[in-house]
């Protein structure tokens, strides 16, 4: 599957809008997509799979009122599982997650990629984990970016943030294994 060129501004899901359903890919190429979260694809409730494809140039803008998130990928309350992806030249202008951005969710990388992606200011060039779990495993982070705009803007990690609340919300955690 080629999906490219959707442009839905401040909505969801530039490309795919996924909610209270699962949604497989396999061997897709998802590119150009925009949107204020999910630049290629926004899940609401929704389990995302997707193996060996790629998300390259994809956009996560601000719509002015809250802050962007996910530039290829964002999840809220679902299974997110990513094996042999390749997430390349994604970015979130202002927000969380420059490639995926993960909220009260379950968050599974294994051999994937994730390169050149970025943020404009906030958490997490590549990957931003928030009130969520995630395992990485052979995954690879190269060159991802979190960037100030602004005097006073935060950037922090340049390849993966994690961030949780207290109770009653499930703490956030991170195990990675041979990545690098």
């Amino acid at each position: 599957v080629t999906l490219q060129d959707g442009d839905v501004g401040a909505d969801y899901g530039g490309l795919i809008y996924v909610r209270e359903a699962e949604l497989t890919l396999v061997d897709s190429d998802l590119s150009y997509g925009v949107s204020a979260r999910g630049g290629a694809i926004y899940g609401y409730y929704a389990d995302v799979y997707v193996s060996d494809s790629s998300f390259s140039y994809n956009e996560s803008k601000t719509d002015g009122a809250s802050a962007a998130r996910g530039g290829a990928i964002r999840t809220e309350y679902g299974t997110t599982t990513l094996s042999g992806v390749s997430f390349s030249n994604n970015t979130c202008d202002r927000g969380f997650g420059g490639a995926v951005s993960v909220y009260q969710s379950t968050l599974i990388v294994g051999t994937s990629t994730f390169s050149d992606n970025s943020v404009g200011a906030l958490y997490g060039g590549a990957l931003m984990i928030w009130d969520a779990n995630a395992t990485l495993t052979d995954s690879r982070f190269e060159r991802n970016q979190a960037n100030r705009l602004e005097d006073g803007d935060q950037a922090t990690g340049a390849a993966v943030a994690v961030a949780g609340r207290a109770s009653p919300l499930p703490p956030s955690g991170i195990a990675c294994s041979a990545c690098s």
